[in-house]
């Protein structure tokens, strides 16, 4: 089983995927901006999408989406970000 922890749009894991014809994944992303893709790739392949973050405890934090996904994060930084809660 393979854990692919900010699946971001899935592309890697999709690759993966294709080559290991025989592997599984579970993918945490939870960005809603790759639902569509995710959701795709669930379809193809032996995978399960859970839309949520990896993290040590229960509970909530604002996570700050960027236009530039790489630069999502839970700090807050000087680049234009939506928040979500």
């Amino acid at each position: 089983m393979l854990f692919d922890v900010g699946s971001n749009n899935g592309a890697w894991v999709a690759a993966y995927l294709r080559a290991h014809p025989d592997a599984a994944a579970l993918l945490l992303e939870p960005n809603l901006r790759f639902e569509a893709e995710l959701r795709l790739i669930e379809a193809r392949y032996d995978a399960v999408h859970v839309r949520a973050a990896a993290w040590i405890a229960d509970g909530n934090a604002t996570f700050h989406f960027s236009r530039n996904d790489e630069s999502s994060s839970l700090i807050a930084g000087t680049m234009q970000c939506d928040n979500v809660t």
